[in-house]
């Protein structure tokens, strides 16, 4: 039987992945749950539905082009200031989105909150890595990335349903 060597590290190591986990739900939901109103988006905006998924293409396509150039441009960042930043800027898109008062503003938010998804996986996996012993390190990383699965399963059609 495994005796914890400091079981307050190990408490305050869960409280961290739980945190992580929280936030990939989080960053989940808001990709993901916008597919689910497009209809409504583009009956509010005045635009055809394919221009509507605009905004699900852009969103995708900020995450596979900003992610490596973030990763490039912060790698020597501090993780807790980048961390608080990019979760930041992920409510600012965000909000920006929810008051939207046009579809090409709504298309902003939405690719603002994007770029800093696509740090913010990478960087919650290697916070969730850095927390745990070595050999707990493929759990927490799987930890965090639960988060963002349920998002597919629950998030989605909560948001949904609230959004409607």
């Amino acid at each position: 039987m495994h005796t914890p060597q400091n079981p307050s590290a190990e408490r305050g190591s869960g409280w961290a992945l739980t945190v992580l986990t929280l936030c990939a739900f989080t960053l989940g939901t808001g990709e993901i749950m916008i597919a689910g109103l497009l209809p409504e988006i583009a009956d509010d905006a005045g635009v055809s539905l394919s221009t509507a998924g605009l905004l699900v293409s852009s969103f995708a396509l900020t995450v596979v082009i900003g992610g490596p150039v973030l990763a490039l441009t912060t790698g020597r960042a501090r993780r807790r200031r980048l961390l608080i930043a990019l979760m930041l800027t992920y409510v600012l898109g965000n909000v920006i989105s929810a008051v939207a008062p046009s579809f090409w503003l709504l298309a902003t938010g939405r690719i603002v909150a994007a770029l800093a998804h696509s740090a913010l996986m990478p960087l919650f996996f290697g916070i969730a890595a850095d927390v745990v012993p070595p050999d707990k390190r493929g759990m927490a990383v799987a930890r965090v990335s639960l988060g963002f699965s349920l998002a597919m399963i629950a998030g989605l059609p909560i948001g949904t349903a609230l959004g409607q």
